[in-house]
C-alpha cells in the first residue's frame, strides 16, 4: 500500500469521490463530456449496491466527500434514500443538477440534510438566448424559477451548511456575457460561480467552441476589473484558467484576481466511480488510457476497495507527477513558479508525449509580462 494515500504534506486526508451515479438525462446539452454516454443506463447499480459500495469504501478509509453527476442525478428515484443513508454514516456529499425538475416541494428532505453541502446548477448565460443554445430550448426559465425557489427556502431556514453554486463552461458562444453571468448570480444570491473550461470529449468533440489565447486574455481583464468591485459579494473560481492569468492581472494590470488553482489527486486523495460501480483514479484516466472499458478488477461490487486501489493504475499518476518524466517534458512548465504548487498539469499526455508539452495559454501571458516588464525599463533609462 502506498505510502502516499491519506497524506497532503502532514496533513491526513481523507477520500474525495466524484460519482457518475445515472446516465439518465433529460437534456443533450451541445459541450456534455458525458453526451456519449446518456441514457446509456443497462446496469446501473441498484439501491443496495450504492449502499454496499459505500459501505466498502467507507470502512476502509475515510470519505471526506462525494459528489453526484451523471445524467441528471435527480432522475434517480431513489435520491433521496441514498441522501439519507449518507447522512447516517455522516458522509459529507453534494451533486449537480440542471435544476428543470428539481424543486422545493419534491426534493425538502435533501435540501434540510445537514450533510448535503453543495447543490451545483449548470447554467450556461444570463438568459434564455444564450442558455437555450447550448443546455435545450425552452430550459432557462425552468431552471431559474426553481433556483430561485432554493435560494429562498436556503434563505428562510437558515440553511448556512448548503452552498448553491452555478457552474458555467467558458466557450465562444457564451465568453462576452460571463460579466453579465457574474451580475446575474449576484442578483440571484447564489454563493459560487465556478467558470469551467470547455472540455473536448462527448457531445463538443468536434464543435471547435473553445475560446483561443486572445480571447481568454480579454476576458481575464474584464473579470479582474469586475472582481475588484464584487469580491466580497460572491466566490468566483476561474477553472477556465492556468495561474499565469493570475500573474497577468497583478503584474501588468494591477487588479486583483480569483485564485487560481490547477490541481491533479487521481489515485491520491480523489477517485471516480461510473454508474455501474467501477473506480478509477479519475474519468479522464478510464476515457483515455483505458478507453471506456470496464475491467472487472475495478468493479467495487465484485472486490474490495483496498484490492482495486493496490493496482498499478492507482500508482501511475503518483508516480508519474513524482518522476522525471513529468520534472523534463513539461517545459516550460517546469520553470513555471506555480509548476508542481498550484498547478499539475494532467499526467496522461505525457503516456504518448514525443517532445516537451506546454501551454499555448500560458505563453500567452508569459509573453505579455515579459513585454510589461521590458516596457517598465526601457521608461526607466
Amino acid at each position: 500500500m502506498r505510502s502516499n494515500l491519506r497524506m497532503l504534506g502532514n496533513k491526513i486526508m481523507g477520500l474525495n469521490i466524484k460519482w457518475d451515479i445515472t446516465y439518465k438525462c433529460n437534456l443533450f446539452c451541445k459541450h456534455c463530456i458525458n453526451g456519449k454516454l446518456l441514457n446509456n443506463n443497462d446496469n446501473e447499480l441498484e439501491t443496495l449496491e450504492v449502499f454496499n459500495i459505500i459501505d466498502k469504501i467507507s470502512s476502509s478509509v475515510k470519505i471526506d466527500y462525494i459528489h453526484f453527476l451523471g445524467g441528471e442525478p435527480t432522475f434517480r428515484k431513489d435520491l433521496s434514500e441514498i441522501c439519507r443513508y449518507l447522512s447516517q454514516k455522516n458522509i459529507d456529499f453534494g451533486f449537480n443538477t440542471n435544476c428543470i425538475d428539481f424543486n422545493i416541494e419534491k426534493n425538502k428532505e435533501i435540501l434540510l440534510n445537514k450533510n448535503f453541502k453543495n447543490l451545483v446548477v449548470s447554467l450556461e448565460g444570463p438568459n434564455a438566448e444564450i442558455n437555450d443554445l447550448i443546455r435545450g430550448k425552452d430550459v432557462f426559465n425552468k431552471i431559474i424559477n426553481n433556483l430561485k425557489s432554493i435560494i429562498d427556502f436556503k434563505n428562510a431556514n437558515h440553511l448556512d451548511y448548503l452552498k448553491i453554486l452555478v457552474n458555467t463552461v467558458v466557450s465562444k458562444t457564451n465568453y462576452n456575457y460571463i460579466i453579465e453571468m457574474i451580475d446575474f448570480c449576484l442578483q440571484l444570491g447564489v454563493d459560487e460561480l465556478d467558470l469551467l473550461q470547455l472540455i473536448i470529449q462527448g457531445n463538443a468533440e468536434n464543435l471547435n467552441t473553445s475560446i483561443n489565447p486572445e480571447e481568454e486574455v480579454a476576458l481575464v481583464e474584464k473579470i479582474a476589473l469586475k472582481y475588484q468591485l464584487v469580491k466580497d459579494k460572491i466566490l468566483i473560481v476561474p477553472k477556465f484558467v492556468r495561474p499565469m492569468a493570475q500573474d497577468y492581472c497583478d503584474k501588468v494590470l494591477g487588479l486583483p484576481f480569483p485564485n487560481v488553482y490547477h490541481g491533479c489527486s487521481a489515485g491520491m486523495f480523489f477517485a471516480f466511480i461510473n454508474n455501474l460501480g467501477y473506480i478509477y483514479p479519475c474519468d479522464r484516466y478510464l476515457s483515455q488510457k483505458l478507453k471506456g472499458v470496464n475491467d472487472e478488477k475495478y468493479n467495487l461490487n465484485k472486490n474490495a476497495f483496498f484490492d482495486i486501489w493496490a493496482e498499478d493504475d492507482y500508482n501511475i499518476p503518483f508516480e508519474t507527477i513524482e518522476g522525471n518524466d513529468y520534472e523534463t517534458k513539461y517545459k516550460p512548465c517546469n520553470k513555471c513558479i506555480h509548476f508542481k504548487k498550484e498547478c499539475f498539469p494532467c499526467f496522461l499526455i505525457l503516456k504518448d508525449l514525443k517532445q516537451p508539452y506546454h501551454i499555448n495559454n500560458c505563453d500567452k501571458y508569459f509573453e505579455l509580462i515579459k513585454e510589461n516588464e521590458l516596457h517598465h525599463k526601457t521608461k526607466c533609462i
